[in-house]
């Protein structure tokens, strides 16, 4: 602007026009100036202004429980980076919402059934005449509150994998060993099944993990393909990069294409084949699938060669870990 002035000055004694005039010449030029730069910035940042008031609208809404809420994330610059944040943030606390709405109401489900045989027991209970039907009356009830007591640990370590800030102890695995112990621990639980280990005559992989957590994974793949087998049942491992793979195949009807993502829902029900008839609360494979994402690799299901499911572990041997 000052330049602008000067320039004036020197035009106006060039044209012989007086200093006082001259003066008043340039402070006409600066003003003018000064609204043309006041008008541009108005143009710029009017605009601005506008767009974070709708932010701020939509962010309101959102924090009035509207989780449908969005706001406008078109462009390039920081403000629709922002908007385009907000509008994920959205997304995923419907999400989130949703999966919980969802769990409450299977959980509550999964209650009922227990619960309706511990009020008819205990009905029974004070309608029986002899000591010996009250005993067995009081068994029916210590089983019906154990099976409770078992399902409300199976949704606490659902809940707790599901804490991004859940911290578990990891130390070295020896896969086959571990893998090995586990098959022999269900020897009692197999009845007419065959279970074979298969190791591809690899040497012995290590893997970081938490042992617990590991022993989990391997035992309910393994307890669940028992359960599901006609006659056979094959645990393979092997390591193919930098992960090791963990593969249970089983004889049975295995599972349909269409439901190869549904199975690993919390308490997904299917055809009557792998229905809770066979055993468990139906949280067996989500709980497999959240240990499996926290410790860095993944699990999924397919089609065996022995004509059943096939369900496959990843798991990284560098042990790339969640920290929290």
């Amino acid at each position: 602007m000052m330049l602008f002035y000067r320039v004036a000055l020197y035009m106006s004694l060039a044209l012989g026009i007086s200093v006082v005039a001259t003066h008043w010449l340039g402070l006409l030029g600066l003003a003018v100036a000064l609204v043309a730069a006041l008008g541009a910035a108005a143009l710029i940042v009017m605009p601005m202004v506008r767009r974070l008031r709708e932010l701020e609208q939509g962010t309101t809404r959102l924090r009035s429980g509207e989780l449908g809420a969005r706001v406008d994330d078109e462009g390039s610059d920081a403000i629709a980076s922002l908007g385009a944040g907000i509008n994920h943030m959205a997304t995923e606390l419907e999400r989130v919402l949703d999966q919980q709405t969802q769990l409450l109401q299977a959980v509550s489900h999964e209650f009922r059934t227990p619960i309706a045989r511990l009020r008819f027991a205990v009905e029974m209970f004070l309608s029986d005449k002899t000591q010996k039907e009250r005993e067995e009356r009081a068994r029916s009830i210590d089983e019906n509150l154990t099976e409770l007591d078992a399902l409300v640990e199976e949704i606490l370590t659902y809940g707790k994998l599901d804490n991004k800030s859940a911290v578990f102890q990891t130390e070295s695995i020896e896969v086959g060993q571990e893998v090995r112990n586990i098959v022999a621990s269900t020897e009692d639980l197999r009845g007419k099944v065959e279970v074979t280990i298969d190791d591809h005559g690899q040497p012995e992989a290590t893997i970081i993990a938490y042992h617990r957590n590991f022993t989990r994974v391997v035992e309910n793949l393994v307890l669940n393909a028992i359960r599901h087998a006609n006659d056979r049942v094959r645990v393979e491992y092997q390591t193919v990069n930098d992960v090791v793979l963990i593969l249970v195949h089983d004889d049975g009807r295995g599972v349909p294409k269409a439901d190869r993502d549904r199975v690993w829902e919390p308490f997904a029900r299917l055809d009557q084949s792998r229905s809770r008839d066979t055993g468990g609360f139906g949280l067996g494979l989500a709980i497999v699938r959240r240990i499996m994402a926290w410790h860095g690799g993944a699990a999924h299901v397919e089609k065996s060669l022995l004509g059943g499911a096939m369900f496959v572990t990843s798991w990284p041997i560098e042990g790339a870990a969640h920290e929290g």
